[in-house]
């Protein structure tokens, strides 16, 4: 009885200690105000919106001054979660962005967003930019492990001005898994990297002397979300594509002008709360012709036949969440 009345004493001694987290609060607006997006904030429902600019150094000086100024805003509708972030920097033309694909590391400036929409301090879902317009995104687990395989269906536009950077993001509340609730909470914290110094600021801190990552995320409060997000996002595309080269006079082989288009989605739908991708790619010569199916368990790409059992099993279980991927349908030749 006494050890139980010590440990008792112990843990609401250590909750009494623990520092609050830092907040910001989410703005709503009516679902018919129309965002656009284009990372100018000209809109007026930006206007008056609380933010957060207290940034600290996580690299190179851990909880240090940040060398420039960001600031963060939050407001959403019935569908979305918008985010506007502004890097402010006094030499622009110095601005690092790297035309890479998705997902590819770069050292270009970068604005991230992390979401721990369960709030279990544990998991999070991550978004981020550079001044080139280039997404990245990827899913954090156990704390501190990280999944870049994870692709999620969302938008983000970019912009510049004299004296800053902007990214200005729409993510479907579709992409994230939540209890509904009329006062619902996210884990939320903003990450930028300035490219040319090195140097990794962050809201709240997220310190590298912490024993994890998300955990160290502040709070996203006045978010009144009682409605289930819908189980599907699609987002349809086109990508042309045209090479031209020299070509010898009466030479019927070689075309001067190689053309080709390929229409596809990027899709994915929800069948519980936790994560399994699927991905299904189409190209080539033959219209819809598909080419290879990837399967792979919980937040990994890849798949080999083990994996893919191991993933069946895991979607029975109740730690399963949405099926996600990207699917392409159509291509054409010249």
């Amino acid at each position: 009885m006494l050890k139980t009345s010590l440990a008792l004493l112990f843990m609401a001694t250590v909750a009494s200690n623990r520092t609050p987290a830092a907040s910001i609060a989410a703005s709503p607006v009516p679902s018919a105000t129309a965002i656009r997006l284009d990372g100018d904030f000209s809109e007026t429902v930006w206007e008056g919106v609380p933010a957060v600019s207290d940034f600290r150094q996580r690299d190179p000086k851990d909880g240090g001054d940040p060398t420039f100024r960001t600031d963060v805003k939050v407001v959403y509708d019935a569908s979305n979660l918008y985010i506007a972030v502004s890097a402010h920097d006094p030499e622009p033309a110095r601005l690092v962005g790297l035309r890479t694909r998705r997902d590819t590391p770069s050292s270009s400036d970068w604005i991230k967003v992390m979401i721990d929409s369960f709030h279990d301090r544990r998991t999070a879902f991550e978004f981020g930019v550079n001044p080139a317009g280039v997404k990245e995104d990827r899913y954090w687990y156990n704390d501190a492990n990280d999944d870049s395989g994870w692709d999620a269906v969302w938008d983000v536009a970019v912009s510049r001005d004299g004296d800053s950077w902007r990214a200005e993001f729409r993510i479907p509340f579709s992409q994230l898994r939540f209890h509904p609730s009329d006062s619902t909470t996210f884990g939320f914290a903003v990450v930028r990297e300035i490219g040319r110094l090195n140097e990794v600021d962050t809201w709240p801190l997220l310190s590298k002397s912490a024993n994890g990552l998300v955990s160290s995320f502040g709070e996203l409060t006045n978010l009144k979300l009682n409605e289930t997000p819908k189980r599907l996002e699609i987002v349809p595309y086109v990508v042309g594509q045209v090479n031209t080269q020299p070509t010898e006079a009466g030479n019927p082989l070689v075309a001067s002008h190689d053309g080709k288009a390929t229409a596809g989605a990027d899709l994915k739908y929800a069948v519980r709360p936790g994560v399994i991708y699927t991905e299904i790619h189409a190209s080539g010569g033959e219209p819809g012709r598909v080419e290879r199916v990837k399967e792979a368990v919980p937040m990994r790409r890849g798949g080999q036949p083990e994996e893919v059992a191991r993933a069946i099993l895991w979607l029975l279980s109740d730690e399963a969440s949405y099926l996600s991927g990207a699917l392409v349908d159509v291509s054409g030749g010249r």
